[in-house]
């Protein structure tokens, strides 16, 4: 039988919404991750007076792994909206090149 979002620990609860964002993020559903991310933030606080069990530290590091996926994967993201930047500010300096020089002839 499958326990309900409701009968899980709040870690448990967290692990679960961290792979819902870490789904959003490979989705590239930013405004997913962010609206996620306040709900599971306040998970892991209710943890932290938690007694620390093997089980725990298992799920601990789990979150941990989970929070590194999803670093790299907002790291990835953002590279790729600098690099777009780049060009956008490249393609606007050269058009503005071509308009002065255009307005010399």
């Amino acid at each position: 039988m499958m326990m309900s979002t409701m009968d899980c620990s709040p870690l448990e609860r967290a692990l679960q919404m961290g792979r819902e964002m870490l789904a959003a993020a490979q989705a590239r559903d930013w405004d997913e991750v962010a609206s996620l991310h306040p709900a599971y933030e306040a998970l892991l606080e209710k943890n932290s007076e938690t007694q620390l069990t093997p089980a725990t530290r298992d799920s601990l590091l789990q979150v941990w792994v989970q929070h590194q996926q999803l670093l790299d994967l907002t790291a990835t993201a953002r590279d790729a909206v600098a690099r777009e930047l780049d060009r956008s500010r490249h393609n606007h300096r050269a058009l503005n090149t071509y308009l002065v020089h255009s307005q010399d002839d």
